[in-house]
């Protein structure tokens, strides 16, 4: 294989040819060896034919081929003149060895051309317009492949400048509305924990404002009920309706901003609707008679205390 690769190299021929296979092969078993032009040295054309032997065992391996002393004094003669060479010299150099190789491929190219046009002299007018056809949808299939790479590449960059810019623009909404809400959201809380509470205090005084019995016995039962439904039930049920009342004022946080006060009032009436709930929401403060509200002041009051520390713990 070096060797026909020598050969090809020097020569640009192949150097074994036939008009087809088996005629190949016989040659390169029972023809003559293939010599190079007395332009190259001796020496050369010899590693040529040591490489082309008809024994198989006789053609040297690559390793001795480097060891050949011919082939190792022109390595040795080009490392030293690559070493020693500026790169304009080798930029020079590359142009003056490159310059046949191109003149060799432009000439190869040319007698291509002249071959494809002979074949085409020698077709009838109807292959001729046939082979016309197939180039011009070839070119016209070539163009078309790269309208649509070029279409594809810009829907391609709009969309992601779409996708970019909305991106942005819910960003800024988001910042937009979260600068926005924080105000109305607390008005709103502490205006419905305000309704909640007011709510819950007339319906615990209009349902603790029923008269106490006179008679001993019913009035311990009386106060046994009353005291019972200051249980744990009943401070479950305020959670629950307290997570109600605050959903349902997430709710109008997003259905309108009504109207809102500072933040410090706001606050202000937030704590004290908290303070009421506590006070008022357990359910023992009353309003009946005079007569009984003297009696149960002390009584309230503790239960309120004891609600508070409850609430703090």
């Amino acid at each position: 294989s070096l060797g026909c690769i020598l050969y090809e190299m020097c020569c640009m021929n192949h150097a074994f040819t036939g008009h087809n296979f088996l005629s190949v092969v016989l040659k390169i078993v029972e023809g003559d060896t293939p010599s190079l032009p007395d332009r190259y040295p001796s020496k050369l054309n010899a590693v040529l034919c040591s490489m082309l032997n008809k024994n198989p065992s006789l053609r040297p391996a690559a390793a001795e081929i480097l060891k050949i002393p011919y082939i190792d004094e022109q390595l040795k003669n080009i490392q030293y003149k690559f070493t020693n060479m500026t790169l304009k010299d080798k930029a020079l150099n590359w142009q003056r060895e490159a310059a046949p190789i191109f003149d060799a491929v432009q000439r190869k190219v040319h007698l291509q051309t002249l071959q494809e046009q002979s074949e085409v002299q020698k077709m009838t007018p109807r292959e001729r317009m046939r082979l016309r056809k197939l180039h011009a949808a070839d070119e016209k299939a070539q163009k078309l492949k790269q309208l649509a790479e070029e279409k594809y590449q810009e829907n391609i960059r709009r969309m992601q400048e779409f996708r970019s810019r909305n991106f942005q623009q819910l960003n800024v909404n988001v910042l937009h509305v979260i600068l926005c809400f924080p105000h109305a959201f607390l008005a709103l809380e502490s205006q419905s924990c305000s309704k909640t509470n007011n709510l819950e205090v007339h319906q615990s005084l209009d349902r603790l404002a029923e008269p106490i019995p006179e008679d001993p016995e019913i009035a311990e039962e009386y106060y046994n009920d009353e005291f019972e439904s200051c249980s744990e039930g009943s401070e479950e049920e305020e959670d629950v309706e307290a997570s109600q009342t605050v959903s349902k004022t997430n709710h109008q946080v997003y259905v309108n901003f009504g109207k809102t006060d500072s933040d410090l009032e706001a606050m202000v009436q937030y704590l004290e609707s908290v303070l009421n709930n506590s006070s008022l929401g357990s359910g023992t403060v009353t309003r009946v008679s005079p007569g009984a509200r003297q009696g149960f002041r002390a009584l309230n009051s503790t239960m309120a205390e004891t609600k508070l520390k409850r609430m703090r713990e």
